[in-house]
């Protein structure tokens, strides 16, 4: 799912996998296996991404609405992300 909003980015701006590559210091062939959710990514990685393509890092983690059960166009529940507690 991320993979694939990352190559729909990534060819809307004309971009190569050698030119993503560049831009963010990752490999085209990393930069590959994760379009094809091959592989999983870190925070790190999506933010080079994100950066390299002129979008907010949670542009990749936005579901999609999706038409079903609850109607047409209603929005999927976002994920919800929380920080880990620290000893300190």
């Amino acid at each position: 799912m991320i993979g694939q909003k990352i190559k729909e980015r990534r060819q809307e701006l004309g971009l190569s996998l050698r030119d993503l590559g560049a831009k963010t210091g990752l490999s085209a062939s990393f930069i590959s296996q994760l379009e094809n959710d091959l592989t999983e990514m870190s925070i790190n990685s999506l933010q080079k991404i994100a950066l390299a393509l002129n979008v907010p890092m949670f542009t990749f983690l936005k579901r999609r609405r999706t038409p079903g059960a609850g109607g047409a166009g209603k929005r999927a529940q976002a994920p919800q992300f929380s920080e880990p507690s620290s000893p300190i």
